[in-house]
C-alpha cells in the first residue's frame, strides 16, 4: 500500500489522470486507496495547484466507470472469479459475503451507501452484477452515489486545502511542507471518520468485525 507521501507525489505529478485511475481501480475491486488519492487531489486544488471541478469530475468518472466494470464482471463471470480467487484471497470472501448481506438488505440503496464504506466500495458493484440486479437501476444509484461521494469528500478537503494553501506564498519550501503536513492530517481525519461511519452503518452486522479485522 503506497504511503501518503507517495500518493501526494503522484497527484502532484500526474494530476487528474492518477485520480481517475486510482478511484477506478478501487471501484473495480483492486484494494487501492482511491479515496485517499482523490482527497489528496482536492487538498492540492485548495492549495491552488489543481481545479476542484476537474478533481470531482475525475473522481466521479473513475467511480462510475470502475463500478460498471465491476458490475459487468460480477454479472458475466462472477461465479468463475469467485471459484478461482477465494481459495487464494480468503479475506475477499468475507468482504463479498458482507456485501451480499448488505445488498440483500438495502437493495439499490446499498450501491449509494457502499460508496462511503471501504469494505463494501470494492465489492458491492461486483455483488450487484452477481445478483443480476437490473443494470439501469444500478447505473442510476451508482451515479448518485458517485456524485455524492466525490463531491462531499472533495469539497471538504478543498476548503481545508485552501486554508493551508494561504501559507505557501510566505516561504515556498516551508509553506509547501505545512500544506503537505496539513493534507496528510486531512487524510487521517477522513480515514477515522470513515471507520466511525462503517461502525455506525453496520453496527448490527455480525460479520463486520472479522471482515474488517484482517
Amino acid at each position: 500500500m503506497p504511503s501518503d507521501a507517495t500518493l501526494f507525489h503522484l497527484v502532484h505529478t500526474y494530476g487528474y489522470l492518477v485520480i481517475f485511475l486510482a478511484v477506478g481501480a478501487e471501484c473495480l475491486g483492486v484494494p487501492f486507496p482511491g479515496d485517499t488519492v482523490m482527497i489528496a487531489g482536492a487538498v492540492w486544488a485548495g492549495a491552488g495547484h489543481l481545479n476542484i471541478g476537474l478533481v470531482i469530475l475525475a473522481g466521479v468518472a473513475g467511480a462510475v466507470i470502475g463500478d460498471n466494470c465491476g458490475y459487468a464482471i460480477g454479472r458475466y463471470a462472477g461465479t468463475w472469479v469467485l471459484e478461482r480467487l477465494l481459495p487464494r484471497l480468503p479475506f475477499l470472501g468475507r468482504w463479498v459475503h458482507l456485501a451480499q448481506r448488505f445488498f440483500a438488505r438495502h437493495g439499490g440503496k446499498a450501491v449509494v451507501i457502499a460508496r462511503f464504506i471501504a469494505a463494501l466500495r470494492i465489492t458491492v458493484s461486483f455483488v450487484a452484477g452477481l445478483s443480476h440486479y437490473r443494470w439501469r437501476s444500478f447505473v442510476a444509484y451508482n451515479l448518485a452515489g458517485g456524485v455524492a461521494w466525490a463531491s462531499s469528500y472533495s469539497l471538504v478537503a478543498f476548503l481545508i486545502g485552501r486554508t493551508f494553501g494561504k501559507y505557501t506564498d510566505l516561504i515556498s519550501y516551508v509553506g509547501l511542507l505545512v500544506a503537505v503536513v496539513g493534507a496528510v492530517a486531512v487524510v487521517l481525519l477522513f480515514t477515522l471518520g470513515q471507520r466511525w461511519l462503517e461502525r455506525w452503518l453496520l453496527a448490527d452486522e455480525r460479520l463486520v468485525a472479522p471482515a474488517l479485522a484482517d
